[in-house]
């Protein structure tokens, strides 16, 4: 099983076209793979959507113009296997969804279980995350989940909160792999947050905050570190304040991965100092300069680091 990614936009069609062409065109193309969509107005259309697929998991990530979309039953594939969706509203407006007759208002930030097997409709869509997954991930809990569907969730949940974040990071194109093991984690930790998020309790409620809480906090922390490491301010605490953790909370659960918060920080500035002094294009940077740019505020420090690590100064590595 692998983590497999492709994407679909607006973007590059033919500028020769006026507007209502363009999006005809565009409907023609790809609508029997996504919703039926309609515009809100005459202005353009923009969209743009990347889909992740694990087994019988799949995700889907849109950023574009609000528009209406439904999807027909005949546009559901028939797989024999029924599927729920959870998705979020990721834009600062609501949009309208309908299913089985109920309309739902889904305000920012809020997470929506539904059908993804029967038909559906929704107004003012701009920017969402939604997953669709086999009913039997959620086992004993699926006749609960029933009774929820077209129903707004608690986005307030911290499992609710951790899934919208992981289904975002789980977006990212460098997400994409042929590693069975890594794509049997990612489900593990999907399932957990979900069956946590849809009130799982006893031993289902013990097994998924081990395994799918703890896993999703890894993730974001690991995210933000690499995302901010080389701010020379960026500290644990710092982190810790962003999420709402402590920081022991965050050095205990690095610590079970082999690397402490220092450690990590540490390899990625020096792998970055490495990257830009091996580019010749940053030979007229001074090495005090880059090793400021990568979150070394001592170049002390940050040669002696260097030469323990790669086994000559900066300035005798940029030589070679």
């Amino acid at each position: 099983m692998a983590i497999q990614k492709f994407a679909v936009s607006t973007d590059g069609h033919s500028a020769h076209h006026d507007e209502e062409a363009r999006f005809r065109l565009w409907q023609e193309t790809y609508c029997g793979r996504i919703d039926d969509l309609k515009r809100l107005s005459s202005d353009p259309f923009t969209g743009h959507w990347s889909f992740t697929r694990i087994g019988d998991f799949g995700m889907c990530r849109f950023r574009g113009t609000p528009h209406a979309g439904q999807r027909e039953t005949q546009q559901i594939a028939t797989s024999g296997d029924e599927k729920l969706s959870i998705g979020f509203n990721l834009a600062k407006t609501t949009h309208r969804f309908f299913q089985r007759g109920r309309e739902t208002v889904v305000p920012d930030s809020q997470p929506l279980l539904y059908r993804a097997d029967e038909a559906y409709g929704y107004v003012g869509a701009s920017d969402y995350v939604v997953m669709a997954f086999p009913r039997r991930m959620l086992g004993a809990l699926g006749a609960r989940a029933e009774a929820l569907v077209g129903h707004s969730l608690d986005g307030e949940l911290p499992a609710l909160r951790h899934l919208r974040r992981y289904l975002c990071l789980l977006d990212e194109p460098d997400m994409a792999t042929d590693d069975p093991a890594l794509a049997d984690h990612v489900l593990d930790t999907v399932e957990d947050l979900v069956v946590l998020a849809l009130g799982a309790s006893g031993d289902a409620q013990v097994m998924a905050q081990m395994r799918g809480m703890r896993s999703a906090r890894h993730a974001e922390i690991t995210a933000l570190i690499a995302r901010g490491f080389a701010d020379p301010a960026f500290s644990v605490q710092r982190l810790a304040t962003t999420i709402g953790v402590s920081p022991g909370y965050i050095q205990k659960l690095l610590h079970e991965s082999g690397q402490s918060f220092t450690e990590r920080v540490l390899e990625l500035r020096l792998a970055k100092a490495r990257a830009m002094l091996a580019d010749r294009r940053n030979d007229a940077i001074k090495v005090s300069d880059i090793a400021l740019a990568c979150g070394f505020s001592d170049i002390s420090y940050f040669n002696r680091s260097f030469r323990r690590r790669f086994g000559s100064a900066p300035n005798d590595f940029r030589s070679r």
